[in-house]
């Protein structure tokens, strides 16, 4: 694999993601965001998505194994987790 080919890949996943979910762009494939409750997380984790948490803030992580699908199934659950508060 084209290690720069891969980073395109990787970064174009993580600002899709933060896109949809109001964040701004950024120079990484980590994406983090204040969870002081960890609602985000839960609502990750109950879709069946890997997330982590710590310090109050949520994190994903893209990588060459993720797709288009997993920035819509992520960005939705952390919409419908923002809906329901």
């Amino acid at each position: 694999l084209d290690p720069a080919a891969v980073l395109a890949h990787d970064l174009g996943l993580a600002n899709a993601f933060r896109a949809r979910v109001g964040l701004a762009p950024s120079d990484s494939a980590i994406v983090t965001w204040p969870d002081p409750d960890g609602d985000d997380l839960a609502a990750l984790t109950a879709a069946g998505l890997v997330a982590s948490g710590r310090a109050g803030r949520a994190r994903v992580a893209f990588h060459v194994w993720n797709d288009e699908e997993d920035v819509a199934m992520a960005a939705a659950a952390v919409t419908r987790s923002h809906r329901s508060a």
